[in-house]
């Protein structure tokens, strides 16, 4: 009976008339999978919840290290005025907008702008609207009405495949991080036959190898590696031309978890007859 009580309190609520919600931003689109050397857009969208508002604020949040802000773009968007050029740090990784709405608008999926990102390296990026941001009602008293915001989650890869085949032993998966700081890799054709190899190992995901033939053994490996991310890029030359490129991620974390201490506090949790009834 209480569950259906509160079945009927909730809906009661929902329709009543003069009821309204708070301003909300939100990132579309809201996930998705990105390959690494692309450039993808996302759009920052403000839903007034049937008000009316005439100032934002908006301060975004993105991994430096994964993605690199090429410009957000400030021509089709519902603000009328910038009250500030669009700033955006991509050693950081912050943008902040700025800009008023003379006149007052009601949206629910009102584009503010849109940004366009590269991807720099594999992994998730998350998109996260700061605190500092804010959305003002048009009532002439500037009144801060947002409730709401809603992150972009983003799953980084590298490109398919172009040139040999790459495997490695000692640290098989790309997704997951080991202790060795050695690696070994081998490699072999999609289709048979190679004349040479051209292969370099690198901290950036894209890095496409020289044209100098290494040779044309299948397997390296490499020591004394640093804890991060290693890309391993490797192409193959047949009947005088060079193929396309392959990359590899080799992800070490040889950095034992730093001691701590740990102390047990005795309680007692107080828990109610009424409590024990429901």
């Amino acid at each position: 009976m209480k569950f259906f009580a509160s079945l009927i309190i909730l809906f009661a609520v929902a329709l009543a008339p003069g009821i309204s919600f708070a301003s909300t931003l939100s990132v579309s689109p809201a996930a998705g999978t990105f390959i690494v050397g692309e450039v993808f857009n996302v759009s920052l969208l403000l839903n007034t919840e049937g008000k009316s508002v005439n100032a934002i604020e908006v301060s975004l949040s993105f991994p430096p290290d994964k993605l690199q802000l090429i410009s957000p773009a400030t021509g089709k968007s519902i603000m009328g005025i910038w009250t500030s050029s669009p700033k955006f740090d991509n050693s950081q990784g912050i943008v902040k907008l700025q800009g008023g709405i003379p006149g007052g608008i009601n949206v629910n999926s009102g584009l503010i702008t849109t940004l366009s990102f590269r991807v720099k390296s594999v992994g998730d990026a998350v998109l996260k609207f700061l605190d500092s941001s804010s959305v003002f009602l048009n009532d002439g008293l500037a009144t801060e009405d947002l409730e709401q915001t809603y992150s972009g989650v983003y799953h980084l890869v590298l490109p398919p495949p172009q040139g040999p085949i790459v495997s490695s032993l000692t640290h098989p998966d790309q997704a997951i991080f080991y202790q060795n700081r050695s690696v070994s890799l081998q490699w072999k054709n999609q289709s048979s036959g190679s004349d040479g190899y051209s292969y370099v190992l690198s901290d950036e995901a894209d890095t496409t190898p020289d044209d100098a033939s290494e040779g044309i053994k299948t397997s390296v490996s490499y020591g004394g590696l640093s804890d991060g991310i290693h890309y391993f890029h490797i192409k193959s030359l047949r009947g005088g031309l060079w193929g396309g490129a392959t990359h590899f991620a080799i992800k070490i974390d040889s950095t034992p978890p730093a001691k701590f201490s740990v102390d047990i506090i005795n309680f007692r949790r107080a828990v109610s007859l009424d409590t024990l009834q429901d």
